[in-house]
């Protein structure tokens, strides 16, 4: 019997024991299962070991498919779009907390005198900082609230996920209003500001604290949420702002 016979007998063996076989190692446990050891490897099938005739007989089990190598067809103007979406998308929910930083440089070049008119300066730097530490405290809630949200939403789990918000949400603001009764003590002692001035700083630094954190609850429901709520809360603001003036207006030309 020559090798080839010996070879393909091996073979047979091997598929009768398992006709599919999973890999090389599945293979050379069968071969030395029959009793093939490294020697009689050697000797009759002019092998190394084991391990390489099992390698042979996994080949001879699973050729290898002779596939066509063709680059999939890309569609460059729908992954464009894609991409623009998805920039939108997570720059419509980060973008509303850099608002109150570049509102606050803004109104830093403004020259003293506009700024009073506006809003007196000792009052004007409690709000700054009143800003500051709003985002400073609220942004581990807010990035918690927008990442548990997301996931638990991405299981199809809503009803945790309004859970482990408003569960967040209160964490957050507890921990902002502990922050503003300590703050207003130590106002207080320290007699850093005016008493209306610190309760109207801590006030605002609640609200602010609040604002960031249903912000971020708005932004999971709808990607289009926080700007359209921005974009309200600045006309309301300016509607505001006109009909102050417009009664000054009027009121100056009545005398």
């Amino acid at each position: 019997m020559t090798d080839d016979q010996k070879l393909s007998e091996l073979i047979a063996q091997v598929e009768t024991v398992s006709p599919k076989l999973v890999d090389c190692w599945q293979a050379t446990a069968i071969v030395e299962s029959l009793g093939y050891t490294d020697r009689i490897i050697q000797a009759e099938f002019n092998f190394q070991d084991a391990l390489e005739i099992g390698e042979y007989i996994y080949q001879q089990n699973n050729p290898t498919p002779v596939t066509s190598e063709t680059k999939p067809h890309i569609n460059w103007k729908a992954s464009a779009i894609s991409e623009v979406y998805a920039f939108v998308e997570q720059f419509s929910r980060s973008f509303v907390y850099a608002i109150p930083l570049i509102s606050l440089l803004a109104l830093s070049n403004i020259k003293a005198s506009d700024t009073w008119k506006f809003i007196p300066p000792q009052l004007a730097a409690l709000f700054t900082i009143a800003t500051l530490a709003s985002l400073i405290t609220s942004g581990g809630f807010v990035q918690a609230i927008a990442r548990r949200g997301e996931f638990y939403l991405g299981l199809d789990l809503s009803q945790q996920a309004k859970r482990t918000c408003i569960s967040l949400f209160g964490w957050g603001m507890l921990t902002s209003f502990l922050l503003a009764v300590f703050s207003l003590w130590f106002g207080f002692y320290r007699s850093l500001f005016p008493d209306n001035y610190l309760v109207m700083g801590a006030s605002y630094y609640l609200v602010l604290s609040s604002l960031w954190m249903l912000l971020s609850m708005l932004s999971l429901l709808s990607v289009w949420g926080t700007p359209l709520t921005l974009i309200g809360l600045t006309a309301l603001y300016w509607i505001f702002r006109f009909s102050l003036w417009f009664h000054s207006f009027v009121g100056f030309c009545c005398v």
